[in-house]
């Protein structure tokens, strides 16, 4: 066991060392460290398992290292090494940013950002994000834990939980006061216009100039489940759609997606979030196919903002199998290829998209027939 004189010497912020997780020993970096608040008074370690996403990275005690200090098994810095600007999945893929390229933004001259403002900004957010400060959300009937960084304000830094109530977004840090907000919330559902109501789930379109306070309040919830969303206060250029389910007694917001109002790219989706007590039921493609419908609705070939995340890509993946799946059905003629898909359908899936697509499909054939 390592006591507190060698926590001291050893277990510094940029070190790395095994570390027990369940049943398994797996290599890690110190991110971060500070004083437990417990009466031990001993140093507990904010630590990244390299080779896995950041959504795994948590608070630990000495107790869980195993062994001394180690080096690093690649020659990446140490940010890099704990996935803050490269964002290695659980399958260890290749980093996010070699992926993806980077989205060239543009400031407020119209001119597009060079090259040093973007690295400088990048290593901002990476500095300002790479530990998680809020273990979790207490959202409707689930707490749910966080998997990322979001930009609360100070007081909020190393909350146990933070409560927001699903029916204006308003967040809370006692328990008592959201209580009390429960019991006093007149909210029935999402504010906006009805726009789709099929079985148990409606839809909801909410302009973010007109409902600024309760857009900027999901998106700072959202951003504790997508790693590389940087859009909290700025709403008012977004529309967003809100995804709620009926039970018994009341709505329950259980996923969204944003897009532009004026997208040049004809974007028809920015961010997507299905919240995770609710994942794996079918809403992010219900969520998907909207967004496409819209498109259909324009007169526009749509597209989803790039990058996309992991689990968006798993979510976009499993839609555009689907619904190509169902045009080459309908296609009459032989010669059919991704050029006459993309123009006989409201979407657009680009050459790097298709690839991916086909060559993993491909490979779980393979895989399947072995």
């Amino acid at each position: 066991m390592t006591n507190k004189l060698e926590s001291k010497a050893f277990l510094e912020p940029g070190t790395f060392h095994f570390v027990k997780w369940k049943n398994d020993i797996r290599k890690a970096e110190i991110l971060e460290r500070r004083i437990c608040e417990d009466s031990s008074n001993d140093y507990i370690y904010y630590v990244h398992y390299e080779g896995f996403d950041r959504r795994l990275d948590e608070w630990v005690t000495p107790e869980r290292f195993v062994r001394a200090v180690v080096t690093s098994s690649s020659g990446a810095t140490p940010a890099k090494r704990a996935g803050v600007d490269e964002e290695a999945t659980d399958e260890g893929e290749a980093s996010y940013q070699s992926r993806f390229p980077k989205k060239r933004k543009l400031n407020d001259g119209g001119s597009v950002k060079g090259p040093k403002r973007e690295d400088a900004l990048e290593k901002e957010h990476e500095k300002n994000t790479k530990v998680r400060n809020i273990g979790a959300a207490v959202f409707g009937q689930y707490e749910i834990d966080t998997w990322y960084y979001s930009p609360f304000p100070d007081e909020y830094k190393y909350l146990e939980k933070v409560y927001f109530c699903e029916r204006c977004m308003k967040y809370m840090k006692m328990k008592e006061t959201w209580g009390r907000h429960m019991s006093l919330c007149d909210h029935k559902c999402p504010p906006g216009g009805l726009v789709y109501e099929s079985g148990r789930n409606k839809i909801y379109e909410i302009d973010g100039k007109l409902n600024k306070l309760y857009c900027q309040n999901l998106c700072l919830l959202a951003k504790f489940f997508i790693d590389h969303k940087t859009i909290y206060y700025d709403v008012e250029g977004f529309i967003f759609y809100i995804l709620t389910e009926n039970d018994e007694n009341e709505e329950h917001v259980v996923g969204y997606f944003s897009k532009e109002k004026v997208s040049y790219d004809n974007n028809n989706l920015a961010c997507i979030l299905v919240f995770p007590p609710y994942q794996r039921r079918g809403h992010s493609q219900l969520l998907i196919e909207f967004s496409y419908e819209l498109s259909k609705k324009e007169g526009k070939i749509g597209s989803p903002e790039k990058p996309i995340s992991d689990l968006g890509m798993k979510g976009y993946r499993a839609y555009w199998n689907k619904a190509i799946l169902r045009l080459l059905k309908n296609c009459k003629g032989a010669d059919v290829g991704i050029g006459s898909v993309s123009e006989s359908s409201p979407f657009s899936v680009t050459p790097p998209e298709a690839d991916k697509i086909i060559t993993e499909d491909h490979e779980d054939t393979l895989q399947k027939k072995d």
